[in-house]
């Protein structure tokens, strides 16, 4: 087994596989170029037959899980469709919703002239996201879980920007495509002589945290991903800028 999957897979039986996916790589292969380093490639190579369920974008982390043979992938598929799987994810934005917690009900369809993003329509497909909010900083920041009632290609980020809380770092519907320790930090970030300040966070804080299904006559999945070091080090940042919550 490589070293990848060594690392990071965190359940397999004979029926799935989870994944606890990193930033960075695709979950299936790319349609113009095949070759590009993916986790379906990966698992095939180590399993052989394996079948996709669902897939996260390249920049969220977290748990995505593979069926092993047909009838699992089957079974899983028809609880996917019937909402029947409770998808739970983390992320952090820029603002702070006007409610502790609520729904975002608003459905979702392909933008007219810009191909490859989303947009809330009327004439799109039902799309529903609960959140809360976990913890804030300054009126700035938040640290929201989400739950899924459907899964529309990028869902949560739309519906976030839709309510004015994008993610921290979205180049595509928020303020940023990088997050810089400068931006938070009250004092001159240090450099050395010709040097740039390296941005802290680089992709869509976004991460897949849980997974929970029961298959019909079978067996009962709960998987769980812990935040990744990136997503871990803006809150480390945040709550040292902006203090920690009070218990």
């Amino acid at each position: 087994m490589n070293k990848y999957l060594r690392t990071n897979i965190l359940l397999e039986d004979d029926q799935f596989v989870f994944i606890n996916k990193e930033p960075g790589l695709l979950s299936i292969p790319d349609r113009f170029d095949s070759e590009k380093v993916n986790l379906k490639s990966m698992l095939r190579q180590q399993f052989g037959d394996i079948y996709t369920v669902h897939r996260l974008d390249l920049d969220t982390s977290g748990v995505i899980v593979f069926a092993k043979n047909a009838k699992a992938h089957a079974d899983l598929s028809s609880l996917w469709q019937e909402n029947k799987v409770h998808k739970k994810y983390v992320a952090i934005t820029s603002n702070i919703p006007l409610s502790v917690s609520g729904t975002i009900d608003a459905p979702l369809r392909e933008h007219k002239t810009k191909r490859g993003t989303y947009t809330v329509s009327d004439l799109g497909k039902e799309s529903k996201t609960d959140y809360e909010v976990v913890q804030s900083w300054n009126s700035s920041y938040a640290l929201l879980e989400l739950v899924l009632h459907s899964g529309r290609t990028h869902q949560i980020r739309v519906h976030l920007a839709y309510i004015g809380c994008p993610l921290m770092v979205d180049p595509t519907y928020g303020y940023q495509s990088k997050f810089f320790l400068s931006s938070i930090k009250k004092k001159k970030v240090n450099l050395g002589k010709g040097m740039t300040e390296r941005p802290l966070l680089k992709r869509t804080p976004l991460h897949a945290s849980s997974l929970k299904f029961k298959l019909p006559k079978g067996k009962s999945y709960e998987v769980k991903s812990e935040l990744p070091k990136d997503i871990k080090a803006i809150k480390y940042q945040l709550d040292k800028r902006y203090g920690e919550p009070s218990s």
